[in-house]
């Protein structure tokens, strides 16, 4: 029950009465009790960064609207929507049964448009709160092996954030941002009188507790001297393999993404003036397995960095970053050639600026233990969990319409995501920014082999798009999906709020292939594609694992509603690299293109046909069979050209797996490289 209490002092004492406001029903269950509790307005929701609930604090608002969250004994939580009225009793709007595990929910704090639980399973849980009271899971972390009681969560100035909790016989005060025990209270465990008290700047704590009938007190002082010192800040813990850039300052900083083999997305500041990596605090993401793929688009005002791994899972994030007047320390530099300057690796930073990084949503969405009970039970469906995300391509929905000449309400945003998979599929997903969610538009015809690269093209001159794969195959295929497009926006327009939208694009879930050309002998291992300024041609670079690189302009063309592909330059060179491709670009601004390998390579060259010279360095292409495709390319007198080499030289990044072009605020393409390390190249005067 919500209590109301008044106090009225009248001449000589003061009485106070109590009435009951509001009586909350919990959903029937073994142990039926509040653990925790916390009282949002619902007029905060739409706000920046609202004030801090606490779980036993006596709510105040001045909101007619209220939405309680509370925990129980058995783990679970709910919400509840109160309005100021007569009294009533209220059920839950939403559940979350057995979240926490069986031992109870201990916490629960609402910042920032966020919910943070933790509980007696040493897990700190977020969720999405709306206004009509859903909550929406967005993450999960569990801290340290052997912490499997979390008392609670408290935020501090300067945006820290720290977890009060039992380990083993201790208590420990627990920094969430640096990662460190900052207080070990020696107590004996849990106890069933016991409190604590931190002080407001996070430099003091005490704690009190019972034991063998006597009352104990402690008070420990957390000082700058008690942390540890880093002497080199920790990136990831594995290789590297994918970046994206993610947006690019008025000052020419860069920010930069990296998923790693550690299952985790960081970010990164990259400051062309001083030449060096900072990385950005709290831009953690994590997932449950490898990341593979990245990718980012712009929508709106924010910045929508998706990302794909193993278990068939992708995330979405929202990225507001904060480069701007970042401090820079000194770092090492290494001149790997003097061709072509050379930028700096990482360095250890002491301080690092914040950047707000939120997650959206997650394909598939996460499931209780009961609902992975009941999954087993059914069939298995195409998607497998066992797969992996390969290849990401975003694009977002303004570009789309603008290129597609549709008409579509001002107000709809969001990015079209396409996902390669490794057993084969092309499948299509739409996030609306309004509620932001993962749904499946269309997906393609099987391959036989699997999907490693996945690169999307505007064609805004005849209005239609484009999407390029490759892989396992040695084969590059081209998809249109300007028609699926089409109609998801005529859907859309007839169901403007969202409702039957799954109904309506069940005829959408499987789209064709154009055409299909072979590019390589094994396996297509990266793919770089780009429009040439006639604006119906496609010009596809690729590497794969036989250390060679192929360039081939396809012209697209829309006749009678079908499209149809035409074959036009091709250059081909079978000894780039001595082994395998790990990466190709088009520089910007440049008729250069950047190559990189695992043999720590990279390499310049230049596309040329009437250089007498490099007419030996021309061989044919590889005989691959050929292969029935819907609509068949047509080769019409195709043009020898030829790789020219222009520089090389060695990177200090070992198997590298992954490289990103950008340009830099001084007009220079630079190049940043991700493997064992991450480095970053600059090229110019070539």
């Amino acid at each position: 029950k919500w209590w109301k209490v008044r106090a009225a002092v009248l001449s000589s004492s003061s009485t106070l009465s109590c009435q009951a406001h509001v009586e909350f029903l919990l959903p029937p269950c073994k142990h039926r009790w509040i653990s925790a509790v916390t009282v949002v307005p619902t007029s905060s929701l739409g706000n920046k960064d609202p004030p801090c609930g606490d779980s036993r604090s006596s709510p105040a608002s001045s909101s007619s609207a209220m939405l309680v969250v509370a925990g129980d004994r058995k783990g679970s939580l709910h919400t509840f929507r109160h309005c100021d009225g007569a009294f009533a009793i209220q059920d839950a709007v939403c559940t979350l049964p057995g979240i926490h595990g069986k031992n109870g929910v201990n916490d629960i704090v609402y910042r920032g448009g966020r919910i943070q639980s933790c509980g007696r399973d040493g897990h700190v849980r977020v969720f999405r709160l709306s206004a009509a009271g859903s909550l929406e899971k967005l993450s999960d972390r569990k801290f340290l092996a052997g912490v499997d009681w979390l008392e609670k969560i408290i935020h501090l100035p300067n945006d820290r954030q720290v977890v009060v909790g039992f380990h083993a016989t201790s208590l420990m005060v627990w920094d969430m941002a640096r990662a460190e025990a900052l207080v070990t209270v020696p107590c004996g465990g849990g106890h069933r009188s016991w409190h604590h008290c931190l002080s407001e700047n996070g430099e003091r704590v005490a704690f009190a507790f019972i034991q063998a009938s006597r009352v104990h007190y402690c008070l420990a002082e957390i000082s700058e001297w008690s942390r540890q010192r880093i002497l080199q800040a920790s990136f990831h813990g594995r290789e590297m393999t994918c970046l994206a850039h993610v947006s690019t300052d008025s000052s020419g900083s860069a920010v930069i993404a990296s998923g790693s083999e550690d299952c985790s997305v960081r970010l990164s500041s990259y400051n062309h003036a001083v030449g060096e990596f900072q990385l950005l605090q709290h831009s953690a993401c994590t997932h449950v397995s490898g990341v593979r793929a990245l990718a980012s688009a712009s929508s709106g005002d924010t910045c929508i960095l998706v990302s794909g791994g193993g278990r068939s899972q992708i995330k979405a994030w929202s990225v507001a970053s904060a480069t701007a007047g970042c401090s820079f320390l000194a770092c090492d530099r290494a001149s790997v050639a003097e061709s072509s300057p050379c930028c700096s690796v990482t360095s250890a930073v002491a301080e690092r600026r914040g950047c707000d990084v939120q997650q959206l949503c997650q394909y598939p969405p996460p499931l209780s233990h009961r609902e992975r009970r009941l999954q087993r039970q059914q069939p298995p469906t195409r998607a497998s969990a066992e797969s992996r995300v390969m290849a990401l391509a975003v694009m977002s929905v303004s570009d789309t319409t603008r290129c597609l000449g549709v008409h579509v309400d001002i107000s709809l945003q969001g990015v079209f995501v396409w996902a390669a998979y490794s057993d084969g599929w092309l499948r299509l997903f739409f996030i609306d920014g309004d509620l932001p969610s993962f749904r499946l538009l269309a997906e393609s015809e099987r391959q036989s082999r699997s999907l490693l690269c996945a690169e999307v093209v505007l064609l805004p001159l005849i209005s239609s798009m484009v999407v390029v794969t490759a892989g396992g195959s040695g084969e590059v295929t081209m998809w249109n999906t300007g028609p699926v497009l089409r109609e998801f926006f005529s859907r859309r327009r007839c169901c403007p709020s969202g409702s039957g939208e799954n109904e309506a694009v069940e005829d959408l879930l499987l789209f064709h292939s154009v055409g299909t050309y072979p590019s390589h002998q094994c396996t297509v291992t990266c793919l770089s594609v780009e429009l040439v300024d006639d604006g119906h041609t496609v010009q596809i670079f690729s590497g794969g694992d036989d250390g060679s690189l192929v360039t081939q302009c396809v012209s697209v063309v829309i006749c009678e509603g079908a499209m149809s592909l035409q074959r036009g330059m091709l250059a081909y060179r079978p000894d780039c690299h001595g082994s395998t491709v790990t990466g190709i670009c088009r520089l910007s601004g440049k008729d250069l293109i950047a190559s990189t390998s695992c043999d720590q390579r990279v390499s310049i060259w230049r596309i040329s046909g009437d250089t007498p010279e490099t007419r030996s360095l021309a061989m044919s292409p590889p005989t691959v069979p050929q292969r029935v495709t819907f609509t068949p390319i047509r080769e019409d007198s195709c043009k020898q050209w030829f790789f020219k080499a222009v520089s090389t030289t060695i990177t200090d990044v070992a198997d590298c797996h992954a490289m990103l072009s950008w340009t830099g605020g001084s007009s220079h393409s630079l190049l940043a490289l991700g493997g064992a390390g991450l480095q970053c190249l600059q090229v110019e005067n070539l």
